[in-house]
């Protein structure tokens, strides 16, 4: 096994797909390459290479070289992918009490006595998921609290149902807080904010994800989007406060976008 090979293992903790190493591998034998023939040889649609090359940049594996409108990607160093591990090591060290508080959090609800059994539903699938979408435009605190994957939710869902699902959101004034990785480069009509109802907040750099949740009400929709969109959507007083709770917590310690 060549040691390209080997060093596939660690694409799955940085949040990357068996894609992505695919294109990866492509960029390290061929490069430097433009977009184009990267969706050429991978027989794949321009825009999913486009999503796979920013992960991939945000990961700090490959890099830009060229003008804008004859951009190349070419790869990055090993010293980069060094630095980024142990960023991600220190960031997620820093995490580690937000998740012991999380645990707490759960250990209590689900095991005081006398309680009421939370409602549980699971989904898969893009129709499905977009069902639970659909059931916040009917917030009744008109608030919805999200740490999402964002690009991983456009990859699934489509711009064009995300752009709508907005409309929609703004019409009702259902205000949306969001919480996004800072490397991550959104869809431009996402970038509006104030215009949008949205507040926005960005983790550390070098932090990324592919697992987040929704919360609003009583409900809590945690999901994942690695290879599939998986849901689980929990109804729970209790457990809707302290995810709440939490992500006020991380909210407060977010870094905020460039005011412009």
């Amino acid at each position: 096994m060549t040691t390209l090979s080997r060093f596939k293992k660690i694409f799955p903790f940085l949040g990357l797909s068996d894609k992505s190493f695919t294109l990866y591998e492509i960029i390290v034998k061929q490069g430097p390459l433009a977009a184009s023939l990267l969706a050429k040889e991978l027989t794949i649609p321009r825009a999913t290479v486009y999503l796979e090359l920013e992960k991939l940049r945000d990961n700090r594996l490959i890099a830009v070289t060229g003008s804008i409108r004859k951009r190349k990607y070419i790869a990055e160093s090993n010293e980069a992918l060094i630095q980024l591990l142990e960023e991600k090591s220190r960031n997620f060290t820093n995490l580690i009490p937000l998740a012991h508080e999380l645990g707490k959090e759960v250990q209590e609800y689900l095991f005081t006595k006398n309680k009421k059994n939370p409602e549980i539903n699971f989904f898969q699938g893009k129709e499905a998921v977009i069902k639970f979408f659909e059931a916040t435009l009917h917030t009744k605190s008109k608030e919805m609290r999200s740490i999402v994957p964002i690009n991983d939710l456009l990859k699934h869902l489509g711009t064009e149902y995300i752009d709508d699902f907005v409309k929609r959101r703004i019409k009702k004034g259902v205000l949306s807080r969001v919480i996004w990785p800072k490397d991550m480069i959104p869809y431009p009509s996402l970038i509006h904010h104030n215009e949008q109802l949205r507040k926005v907040r960005f983790l550390p750099s070098g932090i990324t994800f592919r697992c987040g949740f929704i919360t609003f009400d009583d409900y809590v929709y945690i999901f994942t989007s690695v290879d599939d969109l998986f849901c689980i959507q929990v109804r729970s007083k209790d457990l809707s406060q302290g995810l709440a709770n939490l992500f006020d917590f991380i909210w407060e310690n977010a870094e905020k976008p460039d005011e412009k």
